[in-house]
This record gives C-alpha cells, sequence and structure tokens, in this order.
C-alpha cells in the first residue's frame, strides 16, 4: 500500500490498516499545526487524536482525488481553536474563583473542590431535556459557537439560541433558589461557567 490514493479507496471503504497507514504518514504534521496554535504538548496530542477520528468518523465521504493534507488541516486547527477556546474559559472561570476566594473564609463550607463542582454541574445538566443539555454542552463545556452547533445538529441557529436560552433560564431559577444551601464558591462558579459570555 504504497500509492497513497490506492490507500485512501481502502480507507474509504473502511479499512483499518489503510487508516493506520494515513495516521502515519500525516500526525506528525497535525500535531505541528495543534502544538503552533495550543503550545501545550497534552493539548496538541488530543487534538491529533480527536482529528484522525474525525477523519474516520467521514472516510465514507473523503473525495480520494482530494489533498488529504489540506483536509486534515482544516480538521486540526478548527479543533485546535476550540480547544484553545475551551482553555481559556476555564483559566478565566479559576481567576475569577480564586479573586472571590480572598473575601471567603477557607473554612469546609466555602472550599469548592473540583469534585463538587463537577457534581454539582451535572446534577445541574440532568434538570434539562436531552436536547437542551446536549447544546449546552456543546456551547459552555467544549466552546463551540451557535453557528457550529447548528451545523453538527443539522438545525438552525434559532432553535440551538433557542434551547441555550431556555436552558440557561432554567439553571438560574435552580441556582438562586440553592443560594442559601450551597457554598458561596460553588454558587459564584456555576453562575460564571454558565452565565459568562
Amino acid at each position: 500500500m504504497n500509492n497513497l490514493r490506492a490507500i485512501l479507496i481502502q480507507f474509504s471503504k473502511g479499512n483499518q490498516l489503510a487508516f493506520r497507514r494515513l495516521y502515519d504518514i500525516y500526525s506528525a504534521d497535525v500535531y505541528r499545526v495543534a502544538f503552533y496554535i495550543l503550545k501545550i504538548e497534552k493539548y496538541a496530542e488530543e487534538v491529533v487524536q480527536d482529528s484522525f477520528l474525525k477523519l474516520w468518523d467521514n472516510r465514507e465521504v473523503i473525495d480520494v482525488n482530494t489533498s488529504l493534507n489540506t483536509y486534515l488541516y482544516v480538521i486540526c486547527r478548527n479543533l485546535s481553536f476550540n480547544k484553545l477556546k475551551q482553555v481559556k474559559r476555564e483559566q478565566k472561570l479559576f481567576r475569577t474563583i480564586q479573586q472571590e476566594d480572598e473575601y471567603v473564609h477557607h473554612d469546609s463550607d466555602h472550599f469548592l473542590t473540583i469534585k463538587e463542582f463537577h457534581e454539582s454541574f451535572e446534577a445541574i445538566l440532568d434538570l434539562l431535556p436531552e436536547r437542551q443539555r446536549l447544546i449546552l454542552r456543546l456551547s459552555r463545556l467544549d466552546g463551540f459557537s451557535h453557528k457550529e452547533i447548528a451545523e453538527q445538529l443539522s438545525i438552525s441557529t434559532n432553535t440551538v439560541k433557542n434551547h441555550v436560552v431556555q436552558a440557561l433560564k432554567t439553571i438560574k431559577n435552580h441556582l438562586e433558589n440553592q443560594k442559601p444551601n450551597a457554598s458561596l464558591s460553588l454558587i459564584l462558579f456555576l453562575f460564571t461557567f454558565f452565565f459568562n459570555d
């Protein structure tokens, strides 16, 4: 399987050996693009894996006569910028909570743990209908724009916006009702996470 077009033809038919060959040929270039954007080895490696998973998912529609290098570059670039948005959002949120903690006593009632955040985050998402939950994850956790989500789910941008608005309304009501019973840091963190736009 030395001929690239022959490899692509086999790959488009679901041949895993051909897929592995393409990974061997292109993964280093994909990594360089991801690392150039993200500057962090771990994130670049994640993007490489996600890029090739996306390539595999789209194998049946790949044009075997096109430049796979260009195709992979576009996938990698988009995933890298999405990852960058996600990382920057998380960094901003943690800075916010650290600043707020200067005004909060650091006892067991106010210490925000990662476990506590994730448990509360998942509990809040469970309040939502399945479609709203998926769209909010894509928006707030994965950092996709409304347009990108609409394209992924084959729905209109307005539909995405409506789902997000309804989901945030439900979450806001829930968080406001929780204020007397939960730690100040946790409530602030969740409010900032969901309503930071």
